[in-house]
């Protein structure tokens, strides 16, 4: 699904965002964490673009901003940039979904930085919260799980063969169009901007396998 909107005053800044309908309850229970590990590992070059970091190199590089969120449910990547650089930045946000790479060389690497956002962040009020409501979910439930991952659930727990299988396992299962929301608001015509969507999220392949 897309939702397309045109503005006409204000600053010419540009936003996209992509929602995928899946989130840390379906990490699976041998590898906690996985949901936002693929979402780290995304960023990771795509077949069109294979350097690593393309995407969010050519966003800094015009002045813009993206992050990515992982939630329970749902996992949302976005950015904003200049509206000259928008048809650029859409192509190399698309490829990332169209083709991501997620390199066996990437995972060791992405995996210290999740480990290093959760050693950051842990001690943090909203993390501890989260952890806490963990502690006290029934067992049976995803809630019960350690949604953050860290060298424990990544390497630990896990060989790396198997991690890097796992992690294509859940992308192709998940990251399917049937599953995505992408919104786009600039100052162009809905029409110019609808013919960016069509041109740039078209190819991203749709398994209509059941959530």
């Amino acid at each position: 699904d897309s939702f397309i909107t045109s503005e006409h005053e204000g600053e010419k800044l540009a936003a996209a965002a992509l929602c995928v309908g899946v989130g840390s309850f379906s990490d699976p229970r041998h590898v906690q964490g996985l949901a936002h590990f693929l979402e780290h590992m995304i960023f990771m070059g795509s077949k069109k673009y294979p350097r690593e970091n393309e995407y969010d190199s050519f966003i800094s590089k015009c002045g813009g901003f993206d992050n990515a969120v992982t939630d329970l449910e749902e996992t949302t990547f976005y950015f904003e940039i200049d509206e000259a650089h928008l048809d650029g930045a859409l192509d190399r946000f698309a490829s990332l979904f169209t083709e991501p790479l997620m390199l066996r060389d990437s995972v060791c690497r992405e995996r210290d930085a999740v480990e290093s956002e959760f050693q950051t962040n842990k001690n943090r009020f909203t993390p501890a919260r989260e952890q806490l409501i963990a502690s006290l979910g029934n067992d049976d439930h995803p809630i019960s799980l350690f949604s953050w991952g860290n060298l424990k659930t990544l390497k630990n727990n896990i060989s790396d063969d198997e991690l890097y299988k796992e992690l294509h396992k859940f992308q192709r299962q998940h990251y399917s169009a049937h599953r995505m929301h992408f919104a786009v608001q600039a100052r162009m015509s809905l029409d110019e901007l609808e013919s960016l969507t069509v041109k740039h999220f078209s190819s991203i392949p749709s398994n209509q396998l059941p959530a």
